[in-house]
């Protein structure tokens, strides 16, 4: 006998990362909250905090929350691979919202350097996500990195991931029952 895979899409044509899709949860509510007033700050020059670092493990939502923030405030979403110091400039405008992910995927530290150092220049508000604490070898860097806020979205809890798992399997339209949420909870499979 034969497994079958069924392929249940979740978003087909639709956008991955809608604020109705979003989660609020305990793990989440402060980050959530702190969020929404740095994306409503309106100029650079009075703003409390003109950038900041969002870390949280692998699968905590902060792409949804970010996208979810940046089609609010039209920030724009940097690829350091289409980067480089010649066209660092280029790339902010006064009192914009950018964000870049993934920050310790980085291995051109200097780069990473020039493009905080260029934001704070052009009056640009940025927003760096991480996985965990950040480590870089250029002192300058880390020095820089130290000095940014950071703000946290912490692991769910088993309560927290069975909401999660329920939600994920009723915007499929499938009925689960609580034994097997409970069972793929308990494996850790997610």
């Amino acid at each position: 006998m034969t497994q079958l895979n069924l392929n249940l899409p979740i978003n087909e044509g639709k956008d991955p990362y809608l604020q109705e899709d979003f989660m609020l949860l305990d793990e989440n509510s402060a980050a959530v909250s702190f969020l929404e007033k740095f994306f409503f700050q309106k100029k650079f020059s009075q703003a409390q905090f003109q950038s900041l670092i969002l870390r949280g493990e692998a699968k905590s939502g902060k792409t949804h929350l970010l996208n979810v923030f940046a089609k609010k405030r039209q920030a724009a979403f940097l690829q350091i691979e289409q980067i480089s110091d010649a066209n660092l400039s280029s790339f902010f405008k006064e009192d914009h919202f950018y964000i870049l992910e993934n920050i310790e995927e980085i291995k051109n530290e200097e780069l990473l350097l020039h493009l905080i150092n260029a934001a704070v220049e052009s009056k640009a508000f940025l927003v760096l996500s991480a996985q965990g604490r950040v480590q870089f070898e250029l002192r300058d860097l880390s020095s820089r990195v130290k000095n940014i806020f950071t703000l946290e979205i912490k692991s769910p809890s088993q309560d927290a991931i069975k909401i999660l798992l329920m939600n994920a399997f009723a915007r499929r339209q499938l009925r689960v029952s609580s034994s097997i949420i409970n069972f793929i909870n308990s494996t850790n499979r997610i």
